[in-house]
């Protein structure tokens, strides 16, 4: 993915990104997703001086399918200067998928 904007327009002057997945890596698990993923944003030049003037995340995720309707999917991701009091930081969650 790649966006740009004017200046003028709009915060965030550019956006790149990128991801990939994998199904079935691990033996037994067909099913199952591995994924990976950064993206980076660039601020325009009218930002508040106490933030950086880009960031990037990175995103790992698995996708763990229990049953055919259920599926649980835990996440890590890692931002770099992410804003003026912390510059980095570390997210972690997990997300239950459930189809009806």
């Amino acid at each position: 993915q790649f966006g740009w904007a004017p200046s003028d327009r709009n915060a965030v002057s550019r956006y790149w990104g990128s991801g990939i997945t994998c199904e079935g890596l691990l033996p037994d698990r067909s099913r199952d997703i591995v994924a990976v993923g950064v993206g980076s944003m660039r601020l325009n030049g009218d930002a508040p001086e106490e933030l950086e003037n880009h960031m990037t995340n990175i995103e790992l995720f698995y996708v763990a399918r229990l049953a055919s309707w259920v599926a649980l999917q835990p996440d890590v991701q890692y931002f770099s200067n992410a804003g003026p009091r912390r510059k980095s930081g570390l997210a972690v969650g997990i997300r239950s998928l459930l189809t009806f």
